[in-house]
């Protein structure tokens, strides 16, 4: 006999529901960000915590404060929204056409870079280019689908059907010019939800046992870039997309960061002579400075290799 959905599923809902009070610290500010009734909300969380069997939030202090319990369940809840909201920018994204080329970035690049590739990626060559900015989830499953050509992942969970060029990239804490880092209180993050930086610098801070807070949110790397700039917390960022408004952290003892494994990708069956040029405005921008840091190179076929 088959089981009710609800014991299989978990509703999104009652998880954004979830992820919102843990945020802003308030159902009342939960409720009004997503358009719902406080009373609405309470019964969003009590239909939750029935189905973890447990309790998520503590209302003693008449502020709600995540439990134990509760921060695990928030931390899970969101990777699944981040990749739940990913897909959602994929609907209805049809089959492109022959003269198009779908160019996939990570979500974490910054604008300078964008505008960068942009400007020697859209000049006419009789092809139309189209780009989805997304996170490295999302363009695997675009490359694996085939729709989309060709992407630059970072920190892919599997290995992407065709790779061009692979490397490891630094991470670094990056903050303001202007903030400073007191490790006897909880350490500022600036936070994509369910993202790279995310999981990294949670992860780093509690190997190591170091309190956190959420300062900001938001899912636009430039809006995370501007509060870190401001001075309202810090975050992860990988090498190549730290801009000059930041700054590394390095005057106190944070938690090491690992390398990631990035790399510029191809789906099945593409043609590379079709995107060679992409490949070349690509790996001018990205390529690593240092031959070390390379994983591996497909020999080229046609263009050399610019090296920045």
């Amino acid at each position: 006999m088959q089981r009710k959905a609800d014991d299989r599923n978990i509703p999104i809902d009652l998880l954004r529901t979830a992820v919102a009070i843990a945020e802003t610290g308030s159902y009342t500010k939960a409720a009004r960000e997503l358009g719902l009734s406080q009373p609405a909300v309470s019964l969003q969380v009590k239909r939750l915590q029935k189905l973890f069997v447990g309790e998520i939030f503590d209302v003693s202090s008449g502020r709600p404060q995540l439990t134990a319990y509760g921060e695990a369940i928030i931390d899970s809840g969101r990777r699944i929204l981040g990749i739940n909201d990913d897909l959602l920018s994929l609907a209805n994204v049809k089959p492109h056409g022959a003269n198009q080329i779908i160019v996939g970035l990570h979500n974490s690049i910054a604008s300078q870079l964008h505008f960068r590739l942009f400007k020697s990626l859209t000049f006419d060559r009789g092809r139309e280019i189209v780009f989805r900015n997304l996170s490295s989830y999302s363009l695997l499953r675009g490359l694996e689908g085939g729709y989309i050509d060709i992407a630059l992942l970072i920190d892919p969970v599997r290995s992407p059907p065709v790779a061009v060029l692979e490397w490891w990239e630094p991470l670094h804490w990056v903050k303001g010019p202007g903030f400073a880092i007191d490790l006897s209180k909880p350490l500022a993050l600036v936070s994509f939800p369910g993202g790279l930086s995310d999981r990294m610098a949670i992860g780093a801070l509690k190997r190591i046992g170091l309190r956190y807070r959420t300062a900001f949110v938001s899912t636009q790397i430039n809006s995370r870039l501007a509060a870190v700039r401001a001075g309202m917390g810090m975050m992860v960022l990988a090498e190549r997309a730290i801009t000059d408004e930041v700054v590394i952290a390095n005057e106190v003892d944070l938690p090491e960061l690992p390398r990631v494994r990035c790399g510029i990708y191809l789906r099945h069956e593409l043609e590379r002579s079709q995107v060679e040029w992409v490949i070349d405005a690509l790996e001018a921008e990205l390529r690593p400075r240092e031959q070390h840091e390379l994983i591996t190179a497909q020999p080229r076929k046609l263009a050399v290799v610019k090296s920045r």
